[in-house]
């Protein structure tokens, strides 16, 4: 804010001027008080309490805590760039001669080394807290001593020698007495340290014996400079380090005289600690010169704040100004305009491009090669061609597999219902196993309508590549397709070579005297932007206002002066472009160019619209035939655990109807009637007493078979001629006794198919386990209601979107248990 105050408002003593009056009391004797018309004292002032109030906050800071030290050490470092900042810039321009001593240069420098040096301490604190090793403790602590050290001798210069109580000199020598001798402290531990590591016969011990010697003497003096009025709190900061330097050196002294012997040697032959300042002044110096600058916000604050004349006079110079300014940008924008739509009008330099090298694709073109080339061009749309055609063969193959099981099944069922009649009966694989015939028949459609859709997309892919081949290409440096600007056929001018070469000289001055535009514009900006008079007119009187108009509009005129020259050299060139271009037109075709490229540009969208389509479609077909796979798996497993209940079915029928016609009686009625059917008696042996009958392809009971029940033979269904009975297992051989007569009852009829329910049908048998029954019909999905269209869009639903089959525990019974 007091930059921009400065700027806008003449403070001081002339008759002219503003008679603004700072005071100034001084900080450490308020009595002695200071005042002038100055800013520049009032910004010294600033700076000294920001200053102190940085030095507030450092010391009221926790430095007992890791991030307390570290607000301290930040807030003395500032404190110390705003002390040095007040010493470098702000005193040297304040005018005041009888200033008060706390803002003279050596109080500053006083100041500006005892926050340093408070700085110092506060990484000398953090270094002894974390155990650094003690030749690093000792070198921050070294350092700390050169500050107060410095400081002390800014107290003792002539200036502040009687302004500062005796106090202030005492406690800053005991503070640089203190961290001298706790270097040296520091030192000695690693001597110690080193002779404990790496034993040296003595010779570190009587070194530290040197070291804290040394310490001991500093303490000694500067205890003895503090005694006296004022001297009771520097006292008291040796007063702990003396005691553990003189504990130390006791203990040195004692293990070099009793143990080692060996001579200590002088305290001036001993090198000094070396300081190591961690303490950054100059970064906070920067710092604070930043925050004095006018920033936006003071800036925008003291705007408008200027007398009314002044004021109205700015405004009228501004408007000349902005007239000026307009008047010259306006030249140069109009050139632009001109040179843009001309060449946009020929086609340049794209048509002249076009000569020697294929012409770039459109923006929105490009993109959407780019899109397409991002989801692997040609050679991806192929690649995801023989992924869909892949998994549309192992669909073929699942579904080929599910069809050959029930085919083989209902052929079995039929061959046995041929060769028995009405002894087989089960109900027919077709009425039983209808939901998985229908549901093959759905997978059978679906994969149809599928292949009219990857036909219909082929031809797709193949245009789409034909057409969009070059541009869809990965491979570096693929030609393009887009034609090139050919000469005409009989030229009337020069040749083509040189009319283009003409043609290319013209657009390079024109590309020349735009970059100059360019760079005039931008300099007729940044004049106004820096043209500042207000000071100036506060400054003058009111009759010399327009001569400060006339003065300062000049700088203007050179400007003004070089856009109309660099408007006219644009026009001029125009004139030479529109000649360069009519012998072009004559020397090459540029209107056959035009409209093959634009052919090739509306090719290549139509080519785009096909890759996209046909690979949104690839991506379709995929996922279809992949979800397909796994009803298609599912479909096959059901189908072959069907196939087998059947077949295990079959065989349980089998060997009942063989084991019923083994226990008939041989002499029976129902034996002799049905032995004929069968298979014809044998004739009888010579010797034998009489004929026996015998049942065909069965073997006589083992004399261990249970008695039948009463009743059998008559339960019996009779078997028609011509349809013997053969059984894959034969039962045991053995004789049959003759079952008592009875009458046999009509064989019973199957019972109606349902689909939720199926009745286990009786076969007229009392032993054995019940007769098994062909496994239910199970609920299917309904039939497809006709293919659908071409393309994959209007594909089949998945087969996960079906109805699926019943639960096995509900409607699928296990036919092994029955």
């Amino acid at each position: 804010a007091l930059a921009t105050v400065e700027t806008r408002f003449p403070v001081g003593e002339g008759a002219e001027q503003c008679g603004v009056r700072f005071a100034w009391a001084d900080s450490f004797r308020p009595a002695k008080v200071c005042a002038a018309s100055s800013v520049h004292l009032e910004r010294a002032g600033l700076l000294f309490n920001l200053g102190a109030l940085h030095s507030q906050i450092g010391l009221a800071a926790d430095r007992a805590t890791d991030e307390g030290v570290k607000v301290a050490c930040a807030a003395f470092q500032a404190a110390a760039g705003c002390f040095s900042v007040l010493r470098e810039d702000v005193l040297p321009r304040c005018p005041v001669k009888d200033v008060t001593p706390d803002l003279s240069p050596e109080c500053a420098t006083l100041l500006e080394r005892l926050m340093l040096a408070q700085a110092q301490e506060c990484f000398y604190e953090k270094a002894a807290r974390d155990r650094k090793s003690p030749a690093v403790v000792a070198k921050l602590a070294q350092q700390v001593a050169v500050f107060c050290d410095e400081a002390a001798a800014a107290i003792g210069h002539p200036a502040l020698a009687a302004h500062f109580d005796r106090a202030w000199a005492m406690h800053v020598r005991a503070k640089a007495a203190t961290f001298r001798a706790q270097a040296l402290l520091r030192v000695a531990e690693q001597l110690r340290a080193e002779e404990e590591a790496d034993s040296s016969c003595g010779q570190k011990i009587a070194e530290e014996v040197a070291r804290l010697t040394q310490a001991a003497t500093i303490l000694r003096e500067a205890r003895r400079e503090t005694q006296g009025k004022g001297g009771g709190a520097a006292a008291d900061c040796l007063a702990d380090v003396e005691a553990t330097v003189k504990r130390r050196l006791e203990v040195a002294t004692q293990e070099n005289e009793n143990i080692y012997l060996v001579r200590v040697p002088d305290a001036a032959s001993l090198p000094p600690v070396a300081p190591a300042a961690l303490v950054k002044l100059k970064p906070a110096a920067n710092a604070i010169r930043g925050r004095l600058e006018a920033g936006e916000d003071e800036t925008h604050l003291f705007a408008n704040i200027m007398p009314e004349a002044s004021t109205r006079a700015l405004s009228k110079y501004t408007s000349e100004a902005d007239a000026a300014v307009r008047e010259a940008l306006g030249q140069l924008n109009a050139a632009t305009d001109d040179t843009r739509t001309l060449l946009a009008t020929m086609d340049l330099p794209r048509a002249l491009n076009a000569t020697y090298q294929a012409p770039p694709l459109p923006e929105e073109l490009a993109r959407r090669v780019e899109v397409a080339r991002a989801n692997g061009g040609a050679a991806g749309l192929l690649d995801m061609q023989q992924t869909a055609a892949d998994a549309r063969k192992e669909c073929e193959r699942l579904l080929g597999v599910a069809t050959k099981a029930l085919e083989r099944e209902r052929e079995d069922d039929a061959k046995q219902r041929e060769k028995l009649g009405a002894q087989w009966m089960r109900a027919p694989s077709q009425e039983v196993g209808r939901p998985l015939f229908e549901k093959n028949d759905s997978f059978a459609a679906n994969m149809l309508a599928a292949g009219d859709a990857d036909s219909s997309n082929e031809g797709r892919v193949e245009s789409s590549i034909t057409a969009a081949g070059p541009y869809l290409s990965l491979e570096p440096g693929a030609p393009s397709a887009m034609p090139l600007l050919e000469p005409q056929m009989v030229a009337l001018g020069g040749s083509p070579a040189q009319v283009a070469a003409q043609l290319r000289e013209v657009l390079a001055s024109l590309e020349g005297l735009a970059a100059g535009r360019s760079a005039l514009e931008e300099e007729i900006r940044r004049a106004k932007d820096n043209d500042n008079i207000a000071p100036k007119l506060m400054a003058v009187r009111p009759n010399q206002v327009q001569a400060l108009f006339d003065e300062e509009m000049k700088k203007y005129e050179p400007l003004t002066q070089r856009a109309s020259e660099a408007a006219a050299a644009a026009a001029a060139s125009l004139d030479s472009l529109r000649a360069a271009h009519a012998t072009f037109a004559e020397s090459f075709d540029v209107n056959a160019w035009h409209k093959a490229t634009a052919a090739k540009e509306a090719a290549l969208k139509n080519a785009l619209l096909d890759f996209d389509t046909a690979r949104d479609a690839l991506v379709e077909g995929i996922t279809f035939y992949t979800t397909l796979q796994e009803a298609l798996r599912e479909h096959v497993q059901r189908c072959s655990e069907w196939e087998q209940a059947r077949n295990a079915q079959k065989q349980d029928m089998l060997n009942q109807l063989t084991a019923a016609l083994g226990s008939m009686s041989v002499g029976s009625p129902q034996a002799q009637a049905a032995a004929p059917a069968a298979v014809p008696a044998p004739a009888p042996s010579q010797g034998a007493s009489a004929p026996v009958a015998s049942v065909p392809n069965v073997s006589p009971a083992p004399a261990s078979a249970p008695p039948q029940p009463e009743g059998f033979a008559s339960q019996l269904p009779a078997v028609p001629a011509g349809a013997p009975i053969a059984p894959e297992r034969p039962p045991p051989q053995a004789t049959v006794p003759p079952p008592p007569q009875a009458t046999a009852p009509p064989p019973p009829q199957p019972t109606p198919h349902h689909h939720h329910q199926q009745q286990q049908p009786s076969y007229g048998l009392s032993f054995g386990p019940p007769p098994v029954a062909g496994p239910p019909p199970m609920a299917g999905p309904p039939p497809l209601a006709g293919p659908p269209p071409a393309g994959y869009a209007t594909h089949p639903p998945p087969p996960q979107q079906q109805p699926a089959y019943p639960p096995p525990q509900q409607q699928q019974p296990n036919w092994h248990q029955q």
